[in-house]
């Protein structure tokens, strides 16, 4: 029975995806942080900066709804080939 890399290119490509997703998120969400510190000093437009706030969480949003479509293809064609080498591996071990 053959084995997959599970270092191939996809997977390691699959890997980076959710790595920088998250370095997405991550800096929007430390930008929210920001905004609200700006607003806590009190000398710039509370107003403003909460509707920056509100802008910058429906951009993230909108960045993870498309990226995450893409990477549920990706996840869908993976779980697919690894289907394959579960049926391969089951039809070995009952000697087929």
């Amino acid at each position: 029975m053959a084995v997959s890399n599970v270092t191939s290119p996809t997977s390691l490509t699959k890997l980076n995806s959710y790595s920088l997703l998250f370095n997405v998120n991550r800096s929007m969400r430390n930008a929210c942080i920001a905004l609200h510190d700006l607003e806590a000093l009190g000398i710039f437009n509370a107003e403003q900066l909460k509707i920056y706030r509100g802008l910058t969480r429906e951009l993230q949003s909108q960045i993870n709804v498309e990226l995450l479509e893409d990477l549920q293809s990706m996840e869908l064609k993976e779980a697919a080939r690894w289907g394959k080498v579960r049926t391969a591996w089951q039809k070995w071990l009952e000697g087929e």
